[in-house]
C-alpha cells in the first residue's frame, strides 16, 4: 500500500510580491514559446522559472 503525505505550502512573500497575476503562469507544455518569452518578462520570481 501506498504511504501518501501532505507536503507544506510554499507561498510567495507579499512584501515583495505585489501583483500574484505577475508570478503565476499555466502549465509548461500548454503554453507557446512566445508565451513563455511574455512570462518570463513579467517577473523574474515567476513560477515558470521554477519550472
Amino acid at each position: 500500500m501506498s504511504n501518501i503525505k501532505p507536503f507544506k505550502a510554499v507561498f510567495y512573500n507579499p512584501k515583495k510580491i505585489k501583483e500574484l497575476e505577475k508570478v503565476v503562469c499555466p502549465p509548461y507544455d500548454v503554453i507557446s514559446e512566445d508565451e513563455q518569452t511574455a512570462l518570463h518578462n513579467l517577473s523574474k520570481y515567476n513560477l515558470l522559472i521554477l519550472i
